[in-house]
């Protein structure tokens, strides 16, 4: 059996991918804008599932292993403030221009909003407050991406802790039938 070192993959742990075309922005930009996609590197470092790509004219596009992908406004919803009654308060909705795959009738550039679903409503509140607070499209991106990384992440590990549950189950059951199973 070969085991690939992933290691050594230049992109390995980089959650802020710079495309080369983002190059002659790169080199117009201020230090200030700099610094803010540097911070912005060191906070996505830790992401699993989600990247943050910064392309021409430095625009971020938020990308996946999955179909989704969204670009240009990053635009999240105060969860306190639902227009309907059955809302739930512990999800936070998102806007933002779909760039991914063309499935489900989504295309490139069509409008496109959902939800990252929540513990609590306070922990909506505080992502909204997270990414609301930030002054520029790139960092409001750079926040959902992170927002997003934790509900793939939190999901992952529900399926996971579900497969373990039934997994556990049935060697529990086939365990009890290997000690004290008859022949019909």
């Amino acid at each position: 059996m070969q085991i690939n070192n992933n290691l050594s993959s230049q992109n390995f742990g980089m959650a802020l991918k710079i495309k080369p075309e983002a190059m002659e922005s790169l080199k117009r930009a201020s230090i200030n804008q700099l610094e803010v996609l540097s911070k912005i590197g060191d906070d996505l470092k830790d992401t699993k599932v989600y990247n943050l790509e910064v392309g021409k004219d430095l625009a971020p596009r938020i990308t996946s292993p999955y179909a989704n992908k969204y670009a240009k406004s990053f635009e999240v919803e105060n969860p306190t403030e639902r227009k309907f009654v059955n809302d739930s308060p512990e999800l936070l909705n998102f806007k933002t221009v779909w760039d991914g795959t063309e499935v489900s009738g989504m295309k490139k550039g069509d409008a496109y909003s959902n939800c990252i679903s929540y513990e609590s409503k306070e922990a909506a509140l505080d992502a909204y407050n997270r990414i609301n607070s930030k002054t520029t499209t790139l960092e409001k991106a750079a926040e959902l991406t992170k927002e997003l990384d934790k509900a793939a992440i939190r999901k992952a590990n529900i399926a996971e802790a579900k497969k373990q549950a039934v997994q556990a189950a049935e060697d529990k059951a086939n365990d009890l039938f290997s000690r004290f199973g008859v022949d019909a």
